[in-house]
């Protein structure tokens, strides 16, 4: 706010000053003393510090060559007999270099390559050294011809190279002006859509000034000195409009970028969460017009990047298209994949207006992250659960059930040989009975019907043995944790009291609807749903309870084990 208050009050006291020494030597002033002159002098130099008081403090750099570009112009009249010494001799070196500074601002506020930096540099050496110092050295005013103030840098008073150095500016800064303004045009036609929407209102005003600095500079060959009549004066209007046009197309850019920023405000408070997407990445996508624009999230150690769901995003496979880091504060907030073309300073601009909702985002991204760390930590701890119970079903299955077998095989052959001999029957009725008993235990660590046959074959058996009613089921195999979790909340409600079990599944989920008559508890299957990402609702429905379990499918397909595991 004070940078800007310095310049208005700066660019005031500058455009009075020059109305102050126009107004005391009129026959030496393009503006003389008509409004339209005057008009033109003040506005022509006002309208870019305007402009340059209203751009962000973190675009200073085309802010202080707006600033100077005006200050330039008022200058440029300076050199009249009403000024003092110190503001005629200033005048004198500064009175030309309007161009370049104009040809500098439009360069830096598009975007400075080595081209135009050359144009920069190459334009300050033509208009402050060459038509500035160089000819100001040699001319020192006649008190008797000119009532003009001392030239305070004036060596000697040589007509002859004055004019030499004079001619040489002219044909110099003609050579200059046509290179620099060519680089514009070119700078146009090569443009992409978007710097030309943000720039190209601003370098066409440059080419526009740069143009008739051009016409003006051949008007004076022939005389070898810049002139002051009609057709000069013309110009010089048609220049101070050029200026004009530059801030106000400076101002109407600002503007647009700032009406984009209040349209994307509401992302900042509004981040529609479905699945963990937002639509950040979809309003950023439509203002720049790439729909396939790609924001990636860095994650907290450095490890990658995760897109606004939480999912790995690989920036070497989007070598197709161009990558614009986001900061803030030193920080990297995001990384923008876009498509080629598009101006960066666009997407600063767009990016730094959202920056909460960015780092909102980015948050809620590693959040998700972890959190479907945490589910996928869960699902492999079951199916290791599942895979350890079914090795321990064939342990007992192949160790300990097989030598009860062949142990009550050799009591029922010691019976054959000696059946009166007492407590051979009650042994081998003891090891039928820890027999069976291992034989279901075994089952319930594992039902090896269900790996070989699947959830169809393994409900049918389970429902000879308990008071349950099989309505549906998938006739496709479903992934193993999942078939077993389905199974075991039928075992478990079937413990309970009569059921009915059906089973549904589309292209994302498994679906298990369970009627129980009276309660039911499930224990560690809840957490076995939980632990796989899913859900379970219970309802009642008179003395019945209804449990509706949701599991997603393909989750699950990462952590399936054979039935041989």
């Amino acid at each position: 706010m004070v940078v800007r208050l310095v310049m208005l009050l700066a660019g005031g006291a500058l455009g009075a000053l020059t109305l102050v020494v126009t107004r005391q030597g009129t026959s030496y002033s393009f503006a003389q003393t008509t409004l339209g002159g005057t008009t033109v002098l003040l506005v022509g130099g006002w309208a870019p510090m305007l402009a340059a008081a209203l751009l962000p403090r973190r675009r200073l750099g085309p802010a202080a060559l707006l600033f100077l570009t005006g200050a330039a112009w008022f200058v440029a009249e300076w050199d009249n007999p009403g000024s003092t010494a110190p503001i005629f001799t200033l005048a004198l070196v500064c009175a030309g270099v309007a161009p370049a500074v104009v040809a500098h601002t439009v360069a830096v506020y598009g975007g400075l390559t080595r081209a135009s930096r050359v144009m920069a540099v190459s334009g300050y050496a033509v208009t402050l050294g060459l038509q500035g110092i160089a000819t100001a050295l040699w001319f020192r005013p006649d008190p008797v011809t000119c009532d003009c103030p001392d030239n305070l840098i004036a060596i000697a008073d040589e007509p002859a190279r004055l004019a030499e150095m004079s001619r040489l500016g002219v044909w110099a800064g003609l050579v200059w002006s046509v290179a620099a303004a060519a680089l514009l045009g070119w700078r146009l036609l090569s443009a992409t859509r978007a710097r030309l929407r943000a720039t190209g209102a601003a370098t066409m005003c440059g080419l526009a000034f740069l143009g008739l600095t051009a016409a003006y500079h051949a008007r004076g060959l022939d005389a070898g000195l810049l002139g002051s009549d009609r057709t000069d004066r013309h110009l010089w209007v048609a220049e101070g409009l050029a200026l004009m046009a530059l801030g106000a197309s400076v101002v109407a850019d600002l503007a647009r970028v700032r009406r984009m920023r209040r349209q994307l405000t509401g992302v900042v408070t509004g981040l529609r969460a479905v699945g963990g997407a937002s639509d950040l990445r979809e309003s950023l996508a439509r203002r720049l017009g790439d729909p396939d624009l790609v924001i990636a999230y860095p994650v907290d150690d450095g490890a990658g990047y995760l897109d606004e769901r939480g999912h790995p995003v690989d920036l070497d496979k989007l070598r197709d298209r161009e990558t614009t880091p986001v900061r803030r504060g030193g920080s990297l907030l995001a990384v923008v994949a876009h498509r080629s073309g598009l101006d960066a300073r666009e997407i600063d601009s767009l990016v730094s207006a959202v920056h909460l909702a960015l780092d909102h985002e980015r948050l809620n991204a590693q959040a998700l992250a972890q959190l479907a760390d945490l589910r996928a930590s869960g699902a492999r701890i079951v199916a290791a659960g599942d895979a350890e119970r079914r090795r321990i079903e064939r342990d007992l299955h192949d160790g300990a059930q097989q030598h009860l077998v062949a142990l009550l095989l050799q009591i029922e052959l010691l019976r054959a040989r000696a059946p009166d001999e007492p407590g051979l029957a009650d042994a081998a009725e003891s090891l039928r009975t820890a027999a069976d008993r291992l034989r279901t235990t075994a089952r319930q660590l594992s039902t090896v019907l269900l790996d070989s046959a699947g959830l169809t074959a393994a409900l049918a058996a389970l429902a000879e043995t308990r008071p349950l009613t099989v309505t549906a089921v998938p006739s496709q195999r479903l992934p193993p944790i999942l078939e077993a979790t389905v199974y075991l909340l039928a075992e478990r409600a079937s413990r309970c009291g009569p059921s009915e079990v059906a089973v549904t599944a589309t292209s994302t989920r498994v679906m298990a609807t369970l009627r129980v008559e009276g309660d039911v508890e499930l224990g560690e299957v809840a957490d076995r749903v939980t632990a796989l990402d899913g859900q379970a609702v219970r309802l009642r429905d008179g003395g019945a309870t209804i449990l509706e379990v949701s599991l997603p499918l393909g989750a699950a397909e990462d952590y399936s084990f054979s039935s041989g595991a």
